[in-house]
């Protein structure tokens, strides 16, 4: 099997434009106060980051990163998937909800994305993990691990199915746990994260949002690591 990994830094991006302008990134920015998506100085990493953040004004909010749903990444040769992310502000309690990951084509409530494969955090900071597929949809599974200013990697591993399931029946969330190593998510009664009846493309997605209120989150990300299998590949 051949594989090709791809590198994607944020570092001397520029602008985050509003509009496609066939650069790699766009921003979707809903309120009048407004939300920002800007890059910012580097994750420590030499990779650069983009931080996304709602304001308090009382109002709702999106502050959007993505790729303009252009969507380029093929779910089935998707190996895994490599974030660092920290949150800068905590999000407040409900409706604040920050998430970040691969999806299909983007909508001011995360929740209604057809296709996903999300990390998570509400108020308490803690990281929950949710996919879609458009026919089942499993939602904020904690991890109990809570994200803070400290960077911590973030893994979505199509690579790793126990025998006699896809990587799409058998999907890994991780993320740096308390010690320092990667942990696992797990769902209850040992079920699985599934999008096996996902056929879309994917892009790469990060969003902090409010329905309504004054609440506020801030997050960042920093360099993003894809493996894919080539087309090629058997």
């Amino acid at each position: 099997m051949e594989v090709i990994v791809r590198d994607i830094d944020l570092l001397n991006c520029g602008t985050v434009p509003t509009t496609a302008n066939g650069g790699r990134f766009s921003a979707a920015i809903v309120g009048a106060a407004p939300p920002t998506v800007s890059y910012v100085n580097g994750s420590g990493f030499g990779l650069g980051a983009v931080q996304l953040a709602l304001t308090s004004a009382s109002q709702a909010q999106v502050a959007c990163f993505h790729q303009a749903d252009v969507l380029g990444i093929n779910i089935d040769q998707l190996i895994r998937a490599e974030f660092l992310a920290r949150c800068t502000v905590a999000p407040d309690a409900a409706p604040v909800k920050a998430s970040f990951g691969l999806a299909s084509a983007r909508n001011d409530d995360v929740d209604a994305i057809a296709h996903s494969l999300l990390f998570n955090l509400t108020g308490s900071a803690v990281v929950n993990a949710q996919c879609d597929d458009n026919v089942v949809d499993t939602a904020n599974v904690s991890s109990g691990v809570t994200l803070g200013t400290a960077w911590k990697r973030f893994v979505i591993d199509l690579g790793s199915a126990d025998p006699g399931f896809t990587g799409k029946q058998d999907v890994r969330f991780l993320l740096d746990g308390t010690d320092g190593r990667l942990t696992e998510v797990l769902r209850a009664s040992n079920a699985k994260f599934s999008v096996e009846n996902s056929t879309s493309q994917l892009q790469i997605f990060a969003q902090v949002e409010k329905a309504s209120g004054t609440g506020v989150g801030t997050i960042q990300l920093g360099g993003i690591r894809l493996y894919l299998r080539t087309a090629l590949s058997s």
